[in-house]
Order: C-alpha cells, then structure tokens, then sequence
C-alpha cells in the first residue's frame, strides 16, 4: 500500500476542515483488512503526529498514573482539561504502571501478586486508551521494574515481552524511549531531577525547555531568561491515589502529592521574552484547583 492516503487525509482534514468521522469514511476503503476502530487509531494517529496538526493546537502533557493506583477521576480530569483547550498531541511523561509487586524494595503485606496487578493496570489504562487512543510516551523507572528485575537474574532483553504488548497498549501509542526533543523542548520522565526547582534545574543543564514528571511533588513551571533567551521547566505532578497501598511510604513525608498536567501553548523553539511570564508557552493544571467536580482532595 503507497501513502496516497496520508496525502488525502491530510487535505481532507486540514484544507477541507472535514470533521474525523467525515475522514474516517472517506479513507476506509483504503484498509479494506482493518476494522472501523483500526482505521480510526490509524488515521487519527498519522494526523496527530503531521507538523500541520502539531502547530495548530496546545499539548497536553500528563506523568505517573501509577496504574492500577492512579487516582480513580484522573483519566476524566485529563478529558476535561483536554476539552477545555483544544489540545491536539498527548504526551506522556512514564511511570504508565507501578509494577508495585515486583518492586526490589519489597511489597507491603496486603499487596496484591504480580499477575494480578498487571490486570488491574491493563484494565485502567484501556480508560485512558479510550479517552485518548493517541499518546507519546516515555518510559519511567517504575515501568523499567520488569526489565531491571530481570537482568538482575542474568535475563536479558531478548527473552521480555515488549512493553507495549505487555500493557495491551493500542497502536495510536507511541513508545518514545526515555526521551525526546520536540520543537525545541525535551520531553523526560525526569529520575535524578527531584525537588522544587528539579524541572528549571533540568532546562539550565540541558540548555533547552525541560517538561519531567517523576517526583510527584512540586507541581508548576519556572522560567529562566538571559539576553538571548528564556527557558522554561515544569513538574507536571502526577495522577496518583494517595490512599492507595502502593504509596504507604510517603504517608510522614511533609511534601504531598500534586495531582495536575501541563499544557504546552507554544511549542516553538523560540520564545518570545515578554511572553515568558504569560501562559502562552506552559501552563500547569492543578487538578484539585480546576476540577473540584471531578478530583476531590485526598
């Protein structure tokens, strides 16, 4: 099969303005062996991920669901703020899992086995998938468990299940290793980058803007300016459910959970000085500040 499709789907889409459903029909006959829901994750994901589709809408940037121990309305939180500013990519962050059974600090004694676990996470990320059947993502240290666990036992990559096929992750979602620049800003799931100021820290050695999860705490952006330009970082929190088992160790720490994501508004590499304290290149999203509806504090 050519590529005539993406030609025609890209003028369908963005020089007709036709709707996804009008692209989806137009292009189906195309893919006379996929399904309806296989042409949608196909076509919807090339579009995505097309400069042109890029350039015209905000990011939604999201980290650490923990699943099964994500929050039970944060993948509802993340639709609402999708909706509310029209993003077009999904991005992300890692720790999709929490592969709390198998972790080398040992599990607590209520834990539930590892295949179990693994069920329950497969059955809260098909909500995500749902919602969002196209996302970029990153890997996170919970989600490299299995994979350090067993080379710790002289097993090698080689003999693991991908970890997209381990998570019955649809195609639209797009492994992109542990990191990876886009248009000037480097997306990572941010392990050794903890603290209040680990996100600026990043962006100030990386000589770029930095977008990180990883810590759970310290949600927000920070911006830092020179004569030549402005770099941003932000911690984009995290969507975890603080009374679960799995996050028993932090119930004395004095630095609590920020549920929340980030919003990329001008993804371009250049940023403009007197923007720079405005939310026209990131914004975080606190889900307890802007969804009192759906997220009730914990």
């Amino acid at each position: 099969m050519n590529n005539d499709w993406k030609t025609e789907a890209e003028r369908l889409k963005f020089d007709e303005g036709k709707t996804w459903s009008q692209v989806f029909e137009a292009l189906a006959p195309n893919f006379p062996d996929l399904n309806h829901r296989q042409v949608e994750e196909k076509v919807r994901g090339y579009l995505r991920r097309c400069d042109r589709y890029r350039s015209d809408a905000p990011i939604l940037v999201f980290s650490d669901p923990h699943c099964p121990f994500d929050h039970p309305n944060f993948p509802y939180f993340l639709q609402e703020v999708a909706k509310k500013y029209k993003v077009g990519q999904v991005i992300c962050l890692g720790d999709l899992v929490d592969n709390h059974a198998i972790s080398r600090h040992g599990a607590e004694a209520c834990a539930l086995g590892a295949y179990s676990e693994l069920d329950l996470a497969i059955q809260r990320l098909k909500i995500y998938a749902a919602l969002f059947p196209n996302v970029d993502y990153v890997i996170g240290n919970h989600d490299e468990r299995i994979e350090r666990q067993a080379a710790s036992v002289g097993i090698g990559s080689r003999f693991l299940k991908d970890f997209h096929d381990v998570l019955e992750l649809p195609d639209g979602w797009e492994c992109k290793g542990s990191e990876f620049i886009q248009d000037g800003i480097m997306y990572s799931h941010g392990v050794n980058w903890g603290g209040k100021n680990g996100a600026i820290n990043k962006a100030l050695t990386e000589r770029m803007s930095c977008a990180i999860g990883h810590s759970h705490s310290f949600g927000g952006v920070q911006y830092s300016a020179n004569s030549r330009d402005t770099v941003f970082g932000i911690n984009v929190g995290c969507g975890v459910n603080r009374d679960a088992y799995a996050f028993a160790y932090g119930k004395h720490s004095k630095q609590k959970e920020t549920l929340g994501c980030g919003i990329v508004f001008d993804n371009q590499s250049e940023i403009v000085k007197d923007k720079a304290h405005s939310r026209s290149n990131m914004r975080y999203c606190d889900a307890k500040k802007c969804e009192k509806r759906r997220i009730t504090a914990l």
